[in-house]
C-alpha cells in the first residue's frame, strides 16, 4: 500500500512539473501584446514618414515645374522687363507694360503652362514672382533677378519648407519663421535650401510668410537661357 502511495506521489509530481505556472503564462502574454503594440507603432510612423515625405516630393515637382515656365517665360520678356524696370538702360522705346508682380495665371495665359497644372500647391498657397533690374559690382548694364515665393494656403512647418527647398530643382528655398531665433532666420527674408543663398522679399514686390517656399531666379540664370520660345501651343 505504501508503495502504491509512493508511486502516486511521484506521479503527481511530475505531473505537476510540466504545467507552466499560470503567473508565467500571463507575464509571456503581457511581453507578446507589449511587443506587438510597440512594432504597430513602429510600422504606422514609417507609414506616416513615406506619405509625408511623398506630399513633399509632389509639392517640389510642382514647383519646379512652375518655376522652370517662369525662367522661359522670363528669358522671353527679358529686354521688355529691363525697359519697364530700368527706363535708362532701354534702347527699344517703351512697350506695352508686363504685370510685375505676376502669378501663374500669367503663365497659363501666355502659354508657358498647361492650364491643367493650376495655379496653387497642393497646400493650396499661391505662386507669386518679382523681378527686379539690379546692376551687379563691375557691371554696366543691370540685369534681371527674379524670385517665386508662395502665399496663402496652409502654412507649413519648418522642418517641411527646408525639406521641399532641398528636393526643388535648381534654387529652392524658403521662408523661415524669424520667430524660430535659435535658427537665426529674419524677417522678410527667402532663404535657399541649406542656407545657400538668401534674398530680401519686398524689393521684388513680394510679400514673405513663414512656412512657405520660395525658388531663386537669378540675373545670370535669365540672361543664359535659349532665347528660342518654349511656349505651348
Amino acid at each position: 500500500m505504501f508503495s502504491i502511495i509512493q508511486s502516486s506521489q511521484g506521479f503527481l509530481s511530475r505531473f505537476i512539473r510540466r504545467q507552466p505556472a499560470r503567473g508565467s503564462l500571463i507575464k509571456d502574454s503581457i511581453i507578446g501584446v507589449l511587443v506587438f503594440i510597440a512594432l504597430i507603432g513602429l510600422v504606422t510612423q514609417v507609414i506616416s514618414n513615406y506619405v509625408t515625405e511623398l506630399h513633399y516630393q509632389t509639392v517640389a515637382r510642382h514647383a519646379s515645374k512652375v518655376s522652370q515656365a517662369a525662367e522661359k517665360y522670363l528669358s522671353d520678356k527679358h529686354d521688355a522687363y529691363l525697359c519697364q524696370l530700368a527706363p535708362a538702360s532701354c534702347t527699344s522705346g517703351t512697350a506695352t507694360p508686363l504685370p510685375q508682380p505676376f502669378t501663374t495665371q500669367t503663365l497659363i495665359d501666355a502659354g508657358y503652362l498647361d492650364d491643367g497644372m493650376g495655379t496653387t500647391t497642393v497646400d493650396r498657397q499661391v505662386y507669386r514672382f518679382g523681378v527686379r533690374a539690379r546692376t551687379l559690382s563691375g557691371s554696366i548694364k543691370p540685369s534681371l533677378e527674379a524670385l517665386m515665393v508662395t502665399t496663402g494656403g496652409d502654412a507649413l512647418d519648418e522642418g517641411a519648407v527646408r525639406r521641399i527647398a532641398q528636393l526643388i530643382d535648381g534654387m529652392g528655398g524658403f521662408i523661415s519663421d524669424p520667430s524660430l531665433t535659435e535658427l537665426g532666420g529674419q524677417a522678410d527674408t527667402a532663404y535657399g535650401a541649406e542656407l545657400s543663398w538668401s534674398l530680401p522679399v519686398t524689393p521684388f514686390g513680394l510679400t514673405a510668410e513663414p512656412g512657405h517656399i520660395a525658388v531663386a531666379i537669378s540675373g545670370g540664370v535669365i540672361g543664359g537661357l535659349n532665347k528660342e520660345s518654349d511656349r505651348l501651343y
